[in-house]
């Protein structure tokens, strides 16, 4: 039950939270997918929301050197739970039935669109953290 722990429910949250509500945007989703995104969309935003008071409440007590140490690890959770969750290993393309599946993840990897959608899906939740950790 450490900030840094909240810090990871935080993120773990926020970040997909923010690429489904870009999936909501897409007009051509059948109404059934989008009732059940929206559902989930809601039932995350109590975790981000509760998350973040948490780290709101605990933080202020949190000595600065615990927080210069919490920053880097915090920093690599974060960066590899990205890595996973958009640029995916061969490997899951294939448990999808994608033809190719390591073209397809060299191709992800590659992608500035991508690249730009998850800077776009990370970048609020690096704000919120970096008040606390000083994220570089």
């Amino acid at each position: 039950q450490s900030p840094l722990f909240w810090a990871a429910v935080f993120a773990g949250g926020a970040v997909p939270n923010a690429f489904i509500r870009l999936v909501l945007t897409e007009r051509s989703l059948p109404e059934a997918v989008r009732a059940l995104v929206g559902l989930h969309v809601r039932d995350e935003n109590r975790h981000i929301v509760y998350a973040r008071e948490r780290l709101s409440q605990d933080m202020p007590r949190v000595p600065r050197v615990l927080r210069a140490l919490y920053g880097p690890l915090l920093r690599a959770v974060l960066r590899q739970f990205v890595t996973t969750c958009f640029y995916p290993e061969p490997s899951v393309y294939a448990a999808a039935g994608i033809a190719d599946p390591a073209r397809m993840a060299k191709a992800a990897r590659a992608s500035a669109t991508r690249a730009a959608l998850v800077a776009d899906c990370v970048a609020p939740v690096r704000r919120v953290l970096d008040r606390y950790f000083s994220l570089p």
